[in-house]
């Protein structure tokens, strides 16, 4: 048994010899508005017997507000990992973990607990935080397990994680922080989450992003890092195969925040730093359960500091599941009109007709949000309006024209094709997303 399991195991123990009852403060901003029953202390689970995640509520543990991600009894491969916990399946928080990094006063806060509080080391010049000594406070339901901290700063952290959806295509772990400035000064605040991989036992696992519903990107076994990235989800999975995958957000599904930064990192290295990691591009996707290795994988999301003014929140949402029915949009059916563009032309629109599959309605489409898109051009629908169960939008096509013709696709062909995205939401915030190809005829 490695330094990792035994660490784990003790906490296990610990856990169940103890128990805190935690109040519930008064509460203010616009961050906190579901609160459910103050349960007694210890290690609390909530699910939906399909994906279960277990949260840390009491002092001695580590770290309130802490948690792992498991499959439950009703999920296919049931009582195995998704994040790390030991041993395999058990509710025991351990190692994933979120900071609130502070730059105007130099702290960073981090729900780690006691352990990780000497694991882990603040950026240059930052003092290390145990929010378990920032006035914490704990509620749960169910489905929903919501932690409270109030910081030096007055800044008050609300973390609720619920988990969405009832069956295996649409269960969704949802894991919200907001921080609210109760302060009477602005504070600029930033926000990592650190998720700790663990499938099937198995440490090191591999991961590629997901550019669209159907177009998923190449495997990577080493440390790789995105700047503002822009594929929809990603999918991490043991080599050469695992019972299944695990999916996390990026902008899908909607009312995900996309992240600024995001980092598929040493759990090793990456988890001793409190905020600031760079990635060295070592190998960390393995072949084998590896536990505490080299191939150790986990992934960053990191959402730059802003400033928040007095009264004022920041709020940022990201999702994990099993599933890849639950996390991609739902795939439309589009169709351009005309399907040949000359540049030399000089016609008004771009008709797209979208059309969605069964079980769902055009009728639910928020035509304000569509958009025509090509890498980073992105062109917004000027109308749209219903006929015969299909939406038709029109788009500027002197716009799309003017694009295509500065961009220059041809390779020095006459004729040639391009791929255009349309992608839209609908009322609820449920992306969709569908593509077609336009023959251009170059000037």
């Amino acid at each position: 048994m490695n330094l990792r399991q035994s660490a784990a195991l003790v906490a296990a123990i610990l856990m169940m010899m103890s128990v805190t009852v935690t109040q519930m403060p008064t509460v203010h901003g616009e961050c906190f508005d579901k609160i459910g029953s103050d349960l007694p202390g210890g290690t609390i689970t909530i699910g939906n017997s399909i994906l279960d995640v277990h949260v840390e509520d009491q002092l001695t543990g580590y770290g309130i507000g802490t948690y792992t991600v498991t499959t439950g009894s009703a999920h296919p491969s049931p009582g195995r990992n998704v994040f790390f916990t030991y041993p395999e399946g058990a509710p025991f928080p351990y190692s994933t973990y979120t900071t609130l990094h502070v730059t105007d006063t130099q702290r960073d806060y981090v729900t780690a607990g006691e352990w990780l509080s000497y694991w882990v080391t603040p950026d240059s010049g930052y003092t290390l935080v145990n929010l378990d000594t920032q006035n914490p406070s704990t509620t749960s339901t169910s489905t929903m397990m919501t932690n409270t901290w109030t910081t030096t700063e007055q800044l008050q952290i609300v973390q609720e994680i619920e988990i969405i959806g009832t069956t295996t295509t649409d269960t969704l772990v949802r894991i919200e922080m907001c921080v609210t400035n109760n302060d009477a000064v602005e504070h600029t605040v930033g926000i990592r989450n650190e998720w700790d991989l663990m499938i099937d036992g198995w440490d090191g696992a591999w991961i590629r992003p997901w550019i669209s519903p159907s177009t998923p990107g190449t495997w990577l076994d080493t440390e790789t890092e995105w700047t503002s990235p822009t594929f929809l989800f990603w999918e991490t999975s043991n080599m050469p195969e695992s019972l299944f995958s695990v999916y996390g957000s990026i902008s899908s599904p909607g009312g995900s925040t996309p992240p600024d930064r995001f980092v598929f990192a040493h759990w090793g290295n990456a988890s001793q730093r409190a905020y600031s990691y760079t990635p060295t591009g070592i190998v960390i996707g393995g072949v084998g359960p590896n536990i505490g290795g080299q191939y150790d994988s986990s992934v960053l999301y990191y959402w730059n500091p802003t400033t928040i003014n007095s009264g004022e929140s920041k709020q940022v949402v990201s999702y994990v599941t099993t599933f890849i029915t639950a996390i991609s949009p739902i795939s439309a059916t589009v169709d351009l009109d005309p399907d040949k563009l000359n540049l030399m032309s000089n016609g008004q629109w771009i008709t797209v007709y979208t059309t969605l599959p069964e079980g769902y309605s055009v009728g639910d489409i928020d035509a304000t949000t569509v958009e025509l898109r090509h890498d980073d051009f992105v062109l917004p629908a000027e109308w749209g309006e219903i006929q015969d169960g299909v939406l038709m939008t029109k788009f500027d096509r002197i716009a799309l024209r003017d694009y295509l013709g500065e961009a220059d696709l041809s390779d020095g062909d006459k004729f040639y094709d391009v791929t255009l995205t349309i992608a839209g939401e609908l009322s609820d915030g449920t992306p969709f997303e569908g593509t077609d190809i336009i023959a251009v005829i170059r000037r």
